[in-house]
């Protein structure tokens, strides 16, 4: 399921609560890069990421994202459904 069948079939999104980020390396906007995520956390109402860019195999910065699941309508937080956060879990173990 998409963001937007998400949004519009169970009413729920996806926003960004909090990011940590560890600069390592410089980088320029013309360095030609790539970024890895994996879920570390499928929680009751959040997922949590971590995330590295690389650029050909040096690490350039590694970070943590927090995203809090909330209600279209209210913005206020509300549970993942269970049937989600499962493929969620299934999907992080490939």
């Amino acid at each position: 399921m998409d963001v937007q069948e998400l949004a519009r079939e169970k009413r729920i999104v996806f926003t960004v609560r909090s990011v940590c980020v560890d600069y390592l390396r410089p980088a320029r906007l013309s360095d030609a890069g790539y970024a890895s995520v994996a879920v570390r956390r499928v929680g009751g109402a959040s997922i949590d990421l971590s995330q590295v860019i690389r650029r050909d195999h040096e690490k350039l910065c590694d970070g943590t994202v927090r995203l809090a699941c909330v209600d279209v309508d209210s913005m206020r937080p509300r549970g993942i459904p269970k049937a989600l956060a499962s493929a969620i879990r299934q999907d992080a173990k490939k």
